[in-house]
């Protein structure tokens, strides 16, 4: 079963490079459009992180540091991507800090003696997640008090499917 699994993500990290592909035609396509450079930037996340996995095999400590840190790319790039569509502030740099900052802080930690998985993880994650979180609350916000002219159902769509992948 952990071969397959194993296999799994490999084949994942492979239809992400696919995705990258798309994302640059699409950048190319659409006038340069900068948005597709963060999807590329996802995509990059996620392919990487797939990969780490995969490479990795069996779940362990070593886990957090690799395959996390291309989920905090994908993070800050769907972040962004969010802020762009509604038109929200998003401190990029504020969020790059706090990342680099968890990731430390679990480093830390484990050089002294702290090998608990979930304890390590879940401050890389809170690095990882409060891009993701502070832009659909915005977003939600700035849509709630009318600052949105149109919102349509996709629009709501992709801010829930950001919102779910943060969780």
């Amino acid at each position: 079963m952990e071969n397959v699994l194993e296999l799994l993500t490999l084949i994942l990290g492979t239809l992400q490079v696919i995705d990258i592909f798309v994302a640059i035609g699409l950048y190319f396509i659409y006038q340069k459009n900068s948005d597709y450079l963060l999807v590329v930037s996802i995509w990059v996340g996620m392919c990487f992180m797939f990969i780490g996995e995969g490479l990795l095999g069996e779940l362990g400590v070593n886990h957090i540091y690799l395959s996390y840190s291309f989920i905090g790319l994908s993070s800050l790039g769907m972040g962004e991507l969010v802020s762009r569509q509604f038109k929200i502030y998003f401190p990029r740099k504020t969020f790059v800090w706090i990342f680099i900052c968890s990731l430390i802080l679990s480093l830390i930690l484990r050089l002294f003696s702290v090998n608990d998985f979930f304890v390590l993880a879940i401050i890389v994650s809170i690095g990882i997640v409060l891009p993701v979180f502070y832009s659909v609350f915005l977003s939600f916000r700035k849509v709630i008090k009318g600052g949105v002219k149109f919102i349509s159902l996709l629009d709501y769509f992709f801010l829930g499917v950001v919102f779910i992948w943060g969780v």
